[in-house]
């Protein structure tokens, strides 16, 4: 198993840079995978090793982890074995963070969700041309996931994106696929909180049917059906009650 290295905090740069921590955190690592010319996949640790090691908040590690992700220079794996990785920094991955941007002031969580409602059409259909049965098989058990948690709006926003990371994933269109979910990355990363302003619950059996539509539309390899279904969806996002509230955690270890 690789360990991340035993390091001076990263605060101490502080004192020689105006950068974050969080920034300072991810340039370390960007000259670590440099310098010592870490391969693919080679795995750096994970996210309470780098915490630890670099003397950090769990915010500036997953701010920072954010910023190099943007940038194709690391990827997150869940799950047994999982951990912070070694991607391939492909170009394609780079056009992904020039979309995005490496700081907060450049970018809001708003501009992220209007760009990603505009690729919706895009992922829609390409999942409808290219989905397997095994494909299917996912996006309805992730739908179930989805229905499992409709009454807690994070619950349920969570695994939302959960499925919509698992749609786009079926394009062969690698580009559409990498700045489609680095944008949902970042609207993840940045939501703390959904509080709606009338009782969303309500609306629970029509969030499951819109989602459901979507997966069935792939299903059925129509692609005017597929349409419809990503209109509906892209009408009841852009019209359902409530607030997604950006993150405020990343400046509680600032200087």
């Amino acid at each position: 198993m690789n360990a991340p290295h035993r390091t001076a905090p990263v605060v101490d740069l502080l004192t020689r840079s105006r950068v974050s921590r969080s920034e300072a955190l991810a340039e370390r690592l960007a000259t670590r995978i440099r310098d010592e010319q870490l391969p693919y996949g080679n795995r750096l640790g994970t996210k309470e090793d780098l915490r630890a090691a670099y003397g950090v908040a769990p915010s500036t590690v997953n701010e920072a982890l954010r910023l190099l992700r943007a940038d194709g220079a690391v990827e997150v794996r869940s799950g047994p074995g999982g951990g912070v990785f070694v991607a391939s920094g492909l170009p394609f991955v780079r056009l992904g963070h020039k979309v995005l941007g490496t700081r907060h002031e450049a970018i809001t969580v708003a501009d992220c969700i209007a760009v990603r409602n505009v690729l919706e059409a895009a992922v829609m259909e390409e999942a409808t041309r290219h989905a397997s049965s095994a494909d299917v098989a996912e996006l309805r058990a992730l739908v179930d996931t989805m229905e499992r948690g409709v009454n807690d709006n994070l619950t349920f926003a969570r695994a939302n994106w959960a499925l919509h990371r698992r749609l786009a994933a079926i394009s062969p269109n690698r580009v559409l696929w990498e700045v489609y979910t680095r944008l949902l990355d970042f609207i993840e990363s940045e939501t703390t909180e959904i509080v709606a302003d009338t009782d969303y619950s309500e609306l629970g059996a029509y969030r499951i049917e819109v989602h459901s539509h979507l997966v069935e539309a792939v299903a059925s390899g129509d692609l005017e059906a597929a349409a419809k279904a990503e209109r509906a969806h892209r009408a009841f996002a852009e019209n359902a009650p409530g607030a997604v509230l950006p993150g405020a955690a990343a400046a509680a270890d600032r200087p």
